[in-house]
């Protein structure tokens, strides 16, 4: 069986890169999106803290939906070298 050393860590390594680029840009811009809405809002009628609450769990669900995606992918590619061998006649 030929086993390609830097293959699992390798592409862990780089999906990892990938997802922490792309989760904080995410990160990032929600943060961003949030503390500009905070310093216009109006003074007088304040937002609703309930709809915060709301966007912050929305926000911190769709991150966690990010990550489990990119575990997936990461497996699913794994999977996919690991038979990649076997389909040609390999060991």
């Amino acid at each position: 069986m030929n086993v390609n050393p830097t293959g699992a860590a390798g592409v862990t390594t780089q999906v990892q890169a990938n997802s922490s680029a792309r989760t904080s840009l995410g990160q990032d811009a929600f943060f961003q999106l949030l503390v500009t809405q905070l310093r216009n809002q109006n003074p007088t009628d304040p937002q609703d803290s309930q709809e915060l609450i709301s966007q912050l769990a929305t926000f911190s669900s769709l991150e966690k939906l990010t990550h489990i995606d990119e575990t997936l992918n990461a497996l699913a590619l794994l999977v996919a070298q690991q038979q990649a061998p076997s389909a040609q006649g390999g060991e």
